[in-house]
């Protein structure tokens, strides 16, 4: 079960977040994160909602919104904030129980059948 507010702090470090199996509470769930000279790799699954703000400074920080405009108050959003600093911040959708070896062979064949769709 995930809480309501949610402090990650980082620091020459590696780190993932992965919400696949949570049980994410009715409404926003918010994760305010600090990364410093580190990697923060956070994993949703398809489905949730994603609101994304957040600073990089000689770093990244992915920008996703897959949030409705007017999230239905009853479903999870989860909403994420931060800075990396000479870091990264990347949000990744996976299946449930799906290693990033196969996530990444079942986004290429998904991009061969879009190829493969005549008129396109």
């Amino acid at each position: 079960v995930v809480p309501r507010h949610v402090d990650v702090r980082a620091t020459m470090s590696s780190m993932v977040l992965d919400f696949r199996d949570a049980r994410l509470p009715a409404g926003a769930v918010e994760v305010n994160l600090r990364a410093v000279m580190s990697s923060v790799e956070i994993i949703v699954p398809p489905g949730l909602a994603v609101e994304t703000e957040g600073v990089a400074i000689m770093g990244s920080f992915e920008h996703v919104d897959r949030a409705p405009a007017h999230p239905d108050p009853e479903a999870p959003l989860l909403r994420v904030r931060g800075l990396a600093f000479m870091g990264s911040v990347e949000i990744k959708m996976r299946l449930p129980g799906e290693t990033e070896r196969d996530a990444h062979r079942r986004l290429k064949q998904e991009r061969r059948g879009r190829k493969a769709l005549p008129g396109r």
